[in-house]
């Protein structure tokens, strides 16, 4: 049955002579750039294609050769790769508040018993002398410091551990394990875990020893991402071959397909290993955002050639220019708009964004030009195959005049209404949430943290006021104590501690005596007394009349946003409390607060950047195309897209945490990409029709079907993501197939009502 005119694509393609015309010059200058390095393109295809075993002898070569590189790649989530190089402004701790630390947990120990001691310190001993191991801190080394045999000793300055180091009630005590610079944390991690199986075995009745703490946290989050990528993406990949294989009823095709946009992939991640790149929870989504980049740009010139070979008969078989005429100048424009658009990322203020950002645009041009170099080798393929006539897209009708202003009018009022539902997304990051509720390193957490404080220490450093010592110990007595009530932490740790300490001791820990002295002559005994008998002492008190204190929170694992309303309350205590004092304030600081204010600035980073990507994108489109009309459609329409998504997720409570803010950029890639390929094919068949309703209608009749296939074959690919055991990638799959449906509803429905109408006018010859 012959296709109706109105869905009959444009029979007078571009050819090489019309573009070579003066009439050309009618499209401006970079849209001439555009279809002369279409031509270009072609020819340089062509002559792979001509020779077609060297083309694929270095083919082959440069893909095992970079191939290998993938297998260098890492996982690296340690705070280094995320914060720059600040680091807060007093020396005193600038070698200490970002040490990463293991926590050991011993489960099953009485503290209060005769050999808890000896066997601290032995595990302690094991522990210091293992290999990137800068230091160690227990019961027993505290007790070693003072010349103490055990906690029976101290009296009633045995309090100084009460919910810290020890803990008589669920019959546990820690060592905190601190962590040398740049030492690897998976081999460290093994090391640690092993000398406390070791100690459980030595010791009758103990029950077990657990290793936690942020470097136990990152090797765990790198382990479980790695583990759930290799085996979610390669079922995702496979969802991708099967709707392929659907649509075009060919396996053949599909798998080519596939494997087209595989290779691209392949060359940026062995790059990257081979210039040893680490990945992290940001820039772990590039290979995804690369793949969906080359599929896209692997199924348009697909589609271009079976529409062009679906002619054969009375137009010739389609060549290389040609297909590259028809597909090219939209792809070109996608990836450059893409590459130029992540790039601005570069600016961002959080290094994992900039790095994220940089990595994504070499990848981005990485695949197209791996595009553009195999698609003359499969066209050698495919065409030996069972082609048929490709079906029309079943558009029933473009809105026009008063229709087009009701449409426009309410994607507008949607816009706002999806805007107030998203201002009630809940941002949150909590730590543990990236592992599955039944997980074993979150139980062990969960278990850990009903009988222990401190697995997320909190610290803040205290600028005292000028006065004496003293005066200004007593004051941050005070402080601490308003710290712990605001944070609800069962106590705090600083210098006031380590006084209270040495003070017991010094009348032979009499009942009572775990306080500071009333006499201020007794007290600055007291404190130098802790300054000889404490290596650690200077950390917390700076000495004279003026300086700084440090004081630790010992919280337990918490979300980002009960992290941040707890340092709200310090901020207003601490205000009531030092505001009248001249020269006093209040600061959080210490490897807790970087990690958790990092993940803030990159949320907000992201947020931003993103809202910059858009901007960007839409200005380029509009100076690639040349109408601000069509640069406020590209801007309005892909807004009008994330802001669905972030309405369905404030809806129904969604958090935005790190992952979830990533599908915003994955999305944004795939749906500018269906937004320029809309754009160019109007703003080119507005110039060979005669009549504008009908090119319209071929604008979707021709780009609409690769947009669907791209959508569906993406969304299926995202939507297998579902299955994993690992909670991140189960969101950014589900919620990424959301918004490539939402994006391809927009664009397919609102996009043609802020299209300008075509007029009528001579077709080239």
């Amino acid at each position: 049955m012959p296709t109706p005119p109105a869905f009959e694509p444009a029979v007078h393609e571009l050819t090489v002579e019309a573009v070579r015309a003066p009439r050309i010059r009618r499209r401006g200058r970079i849209q001439s750039l555009l279809l002369r390095l279409a031509i270009g393109t072609g020819d340089f295809q062509a002559r792979l294609q001509r020779s077609p075993r060297k083309s694929l002898a270095a083919l082959v070569s440069v893909t095992l050769v970079l191939g290998v590189g993938v297998f260098r790649l890492r996982m690296d989530n340690g705070i280094e790769n995320w914060v720059s190089g600040e680091r807060p402004a007093a020396a005193l701790w600038s070698a200490e508040a970002d040490r990463e630390f293991l926590v050991v947990v011993r489960d099953g120990v009485d503290p209060e018993t005769s050999g808890f001691a000896d066997e601290d310190r032995r595990l302690t001993a094991a522990l210091a002398g293992l290999p990137g191991v800068a230091g160690v801190e227990s019961a027993s080394s505290i007790l070693d410091g003072l010349g103490r045999k055990d906690l029976a000793s101290l009296g009633d300055g045995a309090k100084f551990f009460e919910n810290f180091l020890v803990y008589p009630q669920s019959r546990s005590a820690v060592l905190r394990v601190i962590l040398e610079p740049g030492t690897r944390r998976p081999e460290a991690l093994a090391r640690v875990k092993k000398a406390a199986d070791e100690s459980v075995r030595r010791e009758a009745g103990l029950a077990r020893a657990e290793v936690l703490g942020p470097a136990a946290f990152n090797v765990a989050l790198d382990e479980r991402s790695r583990a759930e990528s290799t085996r979610a993406f390669p079922l995702g990949i496979a969802a991708v071959f099967a709707v392929l294989t659907a649509i075009y009823r060919s396996p053949l095709t599909a798998l080519a397909l596939l494997f087209q946009s595989l290779v691209g992939l392949i060359w940026f991640l062995g790059a990257a290993g081979w210039c040893g790149v680490s990945l992290n929870f940001v820039t772990v989504n590039v290979p995804v955002i690369a793949f969906v980049i080359a599929l896209a740009v692997t199924i348009h010139p697909y589609s271009a050639w079976r529409r062009l070979a679906a002619r054969a008969a009375r137009t010739g078989a389609p060549t290389l220019r040609q297909i590259s005429l028809r597909a090219f100048p939209g792809c070109f424009l996608s990836v450059a708009t893409a590459v130029l658009g992540f790039d601005s990322l570069g600016m961002a203020p959080v290094p994992a964004l900039r790095e994220f950002g940089i990595l994504t645009a070499v990848a981005t041009a990485i695949v197209f030009a791996a595009n553009l170099l195999t698609f003359p080798l499969w066209m050698r393929i495919i065409p030996r195959w069972k082609t048929s006539r490709p079906r029309e897209f079943p558009l029933v009708g473009i809105a026009s005049g008063t229709e087009a202003v009701i449409v426009r009018c309410g994607a507008g009022l949607l816009l706002v209404a999806a805007l107030a539902l998203a201002s009630r997304i809940p941002i949150d990051h909590s730590p543990l949430d990236f592992f599955a509720k039944d997980d074993p390193f979150r139980r062990s957490y969960d278990e850990a943290s009903r009988k222990i404080s401190g697995l997320a220490p909190l610290e803040y450093r205290f600028d005292l006021p000028p006065g004496p010592l003293a005066e200004r110990l007593r004051l941050l007595e005070k402080a601490a104590g308003e710290l712990s009530a605001a944070s609800g932490a069962p106590r705090t740790l600083s210098a006031v501690d380590q006084v209270k300490l040495v003070t017991s001791l010094a009348v032979g820990g009499a009942p009572g005596s775990f306080k500071l002295p009333d006499d201020d002559a007794a007290l600055l005994y007291a404190i130098d007394e802790a300054r000889k008998t404490s290596t650690d002492f200077g950390r917390f008190l700076e000495g004279g009349d003026a300086g700084a204190a440090r004081v630790i929170l010992l919280l337990q694992p918490i979300g980002g946003r009960e992290f941040q309303r707890i340092q709200e309350r310090i901020q207003e205590k601490m205000a009531a409390r030092l505001g009248g004092l001249a020269g006093a304030s209040a600061a959080p600081m210490g490897l807790i607060h970087r990690l958790v204010a990092v993940q803030d600035r990159i949320l907000e980073g992201q947020i931003v950047s993103l809202s910059l990507a858009s901007l960007a994108i839409a200005v380029l489109v509009g100076l690639f195309l040349g109408s601000l009309r069509l640069m406020a459609a590209a801007f309005f329409i892909n807004l009008l897209s994330l802001s669905l998504t972030a309405a369905v997720m404030g809806l129904f409570g969604l958090p935005l945490d790190l992952l979830s803010t990533m599908v915003a950029s994955v999305a944004l890639g795939i749906a500018i990409d269906d937004t320029i390929h809309i754009l160019w094919e109007h703003r080119h068949l507005s110039r060979t029709w005669r009549d504008g309703a009908r090119a319209a209608r071929s604008v979707f009749s021709s780009v609409g079907p690769p947009l669907t296939v791209t959508t569906l074959v993406l969304m299926s690919g995202f939507a297998a993501l579902g299955i994993a055991a690992f909670p991140p990638l189960v969101r950014f799959g589900l919620l990424t197939a959301l918004t490539l449906s939402i994006s391809l509803v927009v664009h397919l429905t609102v996009l043609p009502s802020f299209l300008p109408k075509i007029r009528s006018q001579e077709i080239h010859p």
